[in-house]
């Protein structure tokens, strides 16, 4: 007889494996331009958070997302360039402050990162890294320390303290820009990054010296203290940059893709490969400079990859395809898990998010019919695309 836990488990992997277009749920963001970056809260799971190349800001409440029926989602917020305090040059990334919807905090290639009032729509605070940043996270789990970590050009990750406005250690070990940064779900104090030189490293963040390892593409589970060993050394866990990372949510394990056109499944207790055949990445761009926003489900059993115009969805253990999203007319940039619908948001340069839901969620509509969406979007410039900056 199957226990309820093993049930509900059943019954979220089905809604997940049947995930598509929504017809009846439309966000419509008024950004003009790539859309770089898209975060969901984490307190309430229902503000969408969005910026784009043009360095405008959208929030959206999706609240109603649950409802049956069609609904369209207009932003209840939205932040435009003549804003005193926004960034003079594209938004690289962002995302909402865990503890309370409202903060959030962007980046750009401008060499800021922005901490704002969410009710105000004001910048509070300013971090002047000095390089351009690329991405920037901030840990979910932390009760000792409000750190911003940002990924910049410089090489290094630099570590900007909320409290105390000041940028107050840099971690240094990277021979490229770094690209990706990513706060451990399970440690405080533990975080990975990803650069141009091909490494992804593991941090602990009270000890800014050095890495406690670098991940070896070459290594599996057999070999773990050799991975200790060689870990500080210069190795490869990608032949190309690594410009995406996503922790599953048990933090066990850390997915990484690379513009060598590979995705990556590691451990994170000892850096093992667990050489996971991911077929048909694409993760190639004109410039190394973007960040590839993947993410993966609640259980940590499905990743979302960005691959061209399409998502493509995987099983994290066996490497197996199990559907590809198409719906988006330009490059995909970024995608949102949403755990407690079990909904995938997905955003890119032809400067639309859609929204992708199990298909017992969706209404059929009562004609049965429906529409092919309309190309609107020849306007977008092939530099925004490539992120020609």
């Amino acid at each position: 007889m199957h226990s309820s836990k093993t049930l509900v488990a059943k019954e979220t992997t089905k809604r997940d494996y049947s995930i598509s277009y929504s017809v009846r749920k439309e966000i419509i963001p008024t950004h003009t331009s790539a859309v770089t970056k898209i975060d969901l809260d984490v307190c309430e799971n229902k503000f969408l958070l969005s910026g784009a190349f043009d360095t405008s800001i959208n929030i959206f409440d999706l609240e109603q997302m649950h409802s049956p029926g069609k609904f369209s989602f207009e932003p209840i917020v939205n932040i435009d360039s003549d804003t005193v305090g926004m960034h003079k040059k594209a938004i690289s990334g962002l995302c909402w402050y865990p503890l309370d919807s409202g903060m959030f905090f962007t980046c750009s290639i401008d060499n800021t990162v922005n901490v704002w009032d969410t009710n105000s729509t004001n910048v509070i605070r300013i971090f002047d890294i000095e390089a351009p940043v690329y991405s920037i996270d901030v840990s979910r789990c932390a009760l000792n320390h409000t750190l911003i970590s940002a990924a910049a050009e410089d090489n290094m990750v630099h570590l900007c303290d909320i409290r105390t406005g000041k940028s107050i250690w840099q971690l240094k070990g990277h021979n490229g820009k770094v690209l990706e940064t990513k706060w451990s779900p399970g440690q405080e104090y533990a975080l990975v990054s990803g650069s141009e030189d091909g490494s992804i490293r593991l941090w602990d963040v009270r000890k800014c010296n050095q890495s406690l390892l670098t991940f070896d593409q070459h290594l599996d589970a057999k070999d773990r203290s050799k991975v200790r060993k060689k870990g500080l050394g210069n190795i490869k866990s990608h032949n190309g940059a690594v410009n995406g990372l996503c922790f599953t949510p048990d933090s066990t394990r850390l997915i990484s893709t690379g513009t060598d056109s590979t995705m990556r499944c590691w451990s994170v207790f000892d850096g093992a490969n667990h050489f996971v055949n991911y077929p048909g990445v694409k993760n190639q761009h004109q410039k190394q400079r973007r960040t590839s926003y993947l993410t993966v489900s609640q259980n940590g059993e499905l990743i979302f990859h960005p691959n061209d115009s399409f998502v493509v969805i995987y099983e994290t253990k066996t490497g197996e395809v199990v559907n590809t999203l198409k719906n988006h007319f330009k490059p995909v940039t970024t995608c949102v898990y949403n755990p407690e619908l079990q909904h995938l948001y997905t955003a890119g340069c032809d400067a639309q998010i859609n929204v992708w839901v199990p298909q017992y969620d969706e209404e059929i509509s009562n004609d049965g019919e429906e529409s092919e969406p309309e190309d609107n979007f020849s306007d977008i410039s092939d530099d925004e695309i490539s992120w020609g900056y």
